[in-house]
């Protein structure tokens, strides 16, 4: 039903005054229904209403239109209860993960330094008369490449081929 916006605008005022008749609530609740236009209009007057209402400490009230649904939707009250199980959920949840975390750093490789393994894993007579130097070299990019340069003590003519023996 198509009714001027200037009647509308009387119409809802009414309404939210509370002073509106039983035929201008039909044409209201015809024309809420009806046009998705002037329903996005009635809401928007209803939050005001309702905005201005809380500004003075009143309590906005709303006369039941048929079939339009009402303005504003009460929260679900929650139970202490409830409130409770859904908390503990979340910590419960928050504690799995944290226990995720501490098994994934636990089955890690643990990783010696550069210089211990490479002397650990030199044969015998390496170790008698060489010393490791270990070098860490940091691309642009972040990639680590450790360098070890073996420093040889023994004299020039000991070739480093041979039995560990």
């Amino acid at each position: 039903m198509k009714i001027s916006r200037e009647r509308f605008d009387e119409i809802v005022s009414a309404y939210l005054d509370g002073e509106a008749s039983r035929e201008e609530l039909e044409l209201l609740s015809k024309c809420v229904r009806g046009d998705r236009r002037m329903a996005e209009l009635f809401y928007r007057a209803c939050r005001i209403h309702a905005a201005t209402c809380a500004m003075y400490g009143k309590k906005a009230v709303f006369g039941d239109l048929d079939g339009v649904r009402s303005p504003f939707f009460e929260a679900k009250k929650t139970s202490r209860v409830r409130a409770a199980i859904e908390w503990a959920a979340v910590a419960a949840l928050m504690a799995l993960c944290a226990s995720f975390v501490w098994l994934a750093v636990q089955t890690m490789p643990r990783h010696e330094s550069v210089p211990e393994r490479a002397a650990s894993q030199l044969p015998r007579w390496i170790n008698a008369s060489q010393t490791v130097i270990d070098e860490r070299v940091v691309t642009e990019n972040g990639t680590v490449f450790s360098v070890i340069r073996i420093k040889s003590n023994a004299p020039v003519g000991i070739t480093a081929y041979g039995d560990e023996n």
